[in-house]
């Protein structure tokens, strides 16, 4: 992707508009920012930087950048102990913002791009990276990794929205290490501006500040890759009461045909010897050689809620969504199966892939290839909710309302010969 596509991006645009407020020489932003720590960087006691613009380092507690560097060099910061060190001092915590559209991050197998600042904190010799920057900027780095750029645009609003609302709900789980939110599947997955792609940073400035709603509050906007035609009550994939907008839906079109028949991974088989599985089960408690393995128990949708394991050692229960961790998930890709005894073993035979709650993204691109809208595939996979757009950020709804202080390096600072 070239410059050509981020200097037409509007949502780009606009954000820089905003941020490029007062001051001529360093420009404040004082507005919600969504903290990302960059985990799947990996743990390091050294990193790199460079940008395509000049960029800058400050010290948080500091109103000036106390150092700066030309475009396409390196800047380097180091761990020691609990503290960062760049050039011939140490301190607690810094930043590094650039008068470009991004900064490279450059570790000792990854370098990836990324809008915004780049904060760095350190704990027992290793840094922690973390990414700030405004939510929509982040989903444009988000949506490409979720759902298929090349999906039908009201697919990808839908998308979007879903996201934006998923990622309120998760501001503050990381709390203890200084983010939000973490760049992997356990929050989403987040690659910066190598993962952008114009379809879908266009989703993301239509539906721009647009959430998703129930009795008042934000919902949990549960996602899956397929739902294998008939999506999953919240209560049957996470051991609990439900939620009353997660409910099982049949996701078929009018003539009864699945709107997520086209995926590829619609249907799925595995098949194991009975050693293979007495060894798998075994991790979880006494078995022995399994002799049964048996359904015992299906929820509304269908899926596998418990299994009982039987071996010439022992006795075994799993959970359907238990039997999924501990063969693989990619492996037992839903709950939704049934198991058939072979010669040598058992086979799985199942539809779907992931949890199955909420929001099926392959059902989603079929319902928006049949003429439904954004909204119409939201309210159809939330049961009762409602699609607003919130005046501000949708940050000022989630259990930590951040305002951060952040300066960004330009060009008028350092020609001021304010650095290094």
């Amino acid at each position: 992707m070239g410059n050509d596509h981020y200097s037409a991006n509007k949502l780009v645009c606009a954000l820089a508009v905003a941020c490029a407020a007062t001051n001529a020489h360093c420009v404040e932003s004082d507005f919600p920012v969504i903290r990302v720590g960059l985990v799947s960087m990996g743990s390091h006691e050294r990193l790199k930087l460079t940008s395509e613009g000049d960029f800058g380092v400050c010290d948080p507690r500091s109103p000036e950048f106390f150092g700066w560097w030309k475009a396409n060099t390196n800047a380097m910061v180091i761990a020691e102990g609990d503290q960062v060190r760049v050039g011939d001092k140490l301190y607690p915590a810094v930043y590094f913002s650039s008068s470009g559209p991004w900064i490279k991050l450059m570790g000792p197998k990854t370098a990836r791009r990324y809008r915004g600042w780049l904060h760095f904190t350190a704990r027992k010799g290793k840094l922690i990276a973390v990414n700030e920057l405004p939510l929509e900027m982040y989903l444009m780095g988000v949506i490409p990794c979720e759902m298929p750029p090349s999906w039908h645009p009201e697919a990808l609003k839908a998308q979007a929205i879903a996201a934006r609302t998923y990622t309120i709900g998760k501001i503050g789980a990381f709390v203890g290490q200084g983010y939000d939110v973490d760049d992997t599947t356990r929050c989403h997955t987040y690659k910066g501006v190598d993962a952008e792609d114009p379809r879908s940073s266009e989703a993301v400035r239509v539906t721009s500040n647009q959430i998703i709603m129930y009795a008042g509050r934000p919902i949990e906007a549960l996602y899956a890759t397929v739902s294998g035609g008939v999506t999953a009550d919240a209560s049957e994939s996470f051991n609990g009461s439900g939620l009353p907008y997660l409910r099982s839906i049949r996701d078929l079109d009018a003539k009864g045909r699945p709107y997520a028949a086209e995926s590829k991974h619609y249907y799925w088989t595995k098949e194991y010897t009975a050693q293979q599985l007495s060894a798998a089960l075994s991790k979880r408690g006494r078995l022995g050689g399994l002799q049964q393995l048996m359904v015992e128990g299906k929820g509304p949708s269908g899926r596998v809620l418990s299994v009982r394991a039987v071996g010439d050692a022992g006795e075994l229960n799993f959970t359907g969504q238990d039997l999924r961790r501990l063969l693989g998930p990619d492996a037992i890709r839903s709950a939704l199966f049934h198991i058939q005894r072979t010669e040598v073993g058992w086979k799985f035979a199942g539809k779907g892939w992931g949890h199955g709650v909420g929001m099926c993204q392959a059902g989603a691109n079929g319902r928006a290839n049949s003429g439904q809208t954004y909204d119409q595939i939201l309210k159809a996979y939330y049961t009762g909710v409602e699609i607003i757009r919130v005046a501000g950020s949708p940050i000022e709804l989630s259990s930590r309302s951040s305002r951060v202080d952040r300066r960004k390096f330009s060009k008028d600072w350092r020609d001021g010969d304010r650095g290094k």
